[in-house]
């Protein structure tokens, strides 16, 4: 009798953490609550076990009537923290539907699934998760979207099996907020900056590419007036500078909040290639 009475004190995340379902089922029929939050990070029994990949535990969590939507001292929910892993497909669709769980809940710094899904390319995670109603015009509070920060995450390696298939997953993730209802491609952070002006800064020219050949517009500029080509001289990156003016149609003469161009930023670079390639494209315009 005395080990029941006292088990409403049992912890929760511990086993649902793990996996332990047996040690979940022990401490819910002696009646711990199901939703309480343990630690300093608030954690629920629901979101360790979404955090760990631990479907069996998230599935019986929820069929004994878990809130869903429950969020940690951080604000985050059990979707987000599923959403913040790899390789957790199986959990997130578990939680979107099995347990109806709202897509577009932020946590403190009003991120949400879906940008996390899309920082780490888990393109499946993102088509998943727009399915069922995230918005992927949604800013953080940086300003920051989830394409922003699908492009930030970012790197340009194309040397091993194991990095071309992440590119195949970034490039698909882009896909998928792309062709999301009322996508806005040329939403700006905080700085003013685009998701191609991103791409530029990161040196990243498939991002850049991909970018452009679904509509980005070349020439918005930041808040201290950068364009895509003054990223791209920037970065000394004379592929890039000659792709974003001859394909792209980049204007040299666009002026940054110092009032220098492309052209005046690569002279005081000292880079004379890049230079005098935009010094004969503005002769010829």
């Amino acid at each position: 009798m005395g080990a029941c009475t006292s088990c409403e004190d049992k912890e929760l995340v511990a086993p649902a953490s793990m996996g332990d379902l047996q040690g979940v089922k022990d401490a819910l029929r002696c009646h711990a609550p199901i939703d309480r939050r343990e630690g300093d990070s608030g954690l629920s029994a629901l979101i360790a076990a979404a955090s760990h990949r631990q479907l069996a535990v998230v599935q019986h969590l929820l069929r004994a009537r878990a809130n869903v939507n429950l969020q940690d001292c951080e604000g985050r929910t059990a979707l987000i923290a599923a959403a913040s892993r790899t390789e957790n497909l199986d959990v997130v669709k578990c939680l979107v539907e099995e347990g109806a769980a709202k897509c577009n809940l932020a946590d403190g710094e009003r991120c949400t699934a879906l940008m996390f899904a899309a920082r780490e390319h888990q393109a499946d995670v993102v088509k998943c998760l727009l399915k069922h109603s995230a918005d992927a015009n949604l800013k953080n509070s940086a300003g920051t979207t989830a394409l922003i920060m699908a492009v930030n995450g970012a790197t340009e390696v194309p040397y091993s099996s194991k990095h071309r298939d992440d590119r195949r997953s970034f490039v698909e993730t882009m896909r998928h907020l792309i062709n999301s209802d009322h996508f806005n491609i040329n939403a700006t952070n905080d700085q003013g900056c685009t998701a191609l002006l991103v791409a530029c800064c990161r040196q990243h020219n498939e991002a850049v590419k991909y970018l452009i050949s679904q509509g980005a517009d070349v020439d918005i500029q930041s808040e201290d007036g950068r364009t895509a080509l003054i990223c791209a001289v920037y970065r000394n990156n004379a592929s890039l500078v000659k792709f974003l003016v001859e394909v792209a149609g980049a204007d040299p003469f666009l002026q940054d909040a110092t009032g220098m161009t492309a052209r005046d930023r690569a002279e005081q670079a000292q880079n004379d290639t890049i230079a005098t390639y935009l010094k004969k494209k503005m002769a010829e315009r």
